[in-house]
């Protein structure tokens, strides 16, 4: 639904900080000016900048697009381990139930 606000957590917000702080220190690096990196992954520089400040509101692709074209290295991994680590996660996919039945039961988003 379009105009609906929803909150994040503290959690995911940091998340959202360290990875733009990433994205920043990766751009500043290779001497890349916010309008180049937003030209290299077809986004605005407003974009960019809101990436680099852990903005939530941006879509995550666009956050693993600006990683990729700096070659930040997304979960501590490589191209090959991160082609292994797919790999494994669709094994253990195949071996859990397609369908799981709704349980009650009470989340904390307060980590």
């Amino acid at each position: 639904m379009k105009g609906r606000v929803r909150s994040v957590g503290r959690t995911a917000s940091t998340a959202a900080k360290v990875f733009g702080n990433l994205i920043a220190q990766g751009r500043r690096d290779r001497g890349m000016t916010l309008a180049q990196l937003a030209e290299a992954i077809g986004a605005s520089p407003r974009t960019v900048y809101s990436i680099e400040h852990g903005e939530p509101t941006v879509g995550l692709g666009t956050y693993f697009e600006a990683a990729s074209v700096l070659g930040i290295p997304l979960f501590s991994a490589d191209k090959a381990e991160l082609t292994q680590l797919l790999r494994n996660g669709r094994d253990r996919l195949a071996l859990l139930p397609e369908r799981v039945r709704a349980k009650d039961v009470q989340f904390d988003a307060n980590f």
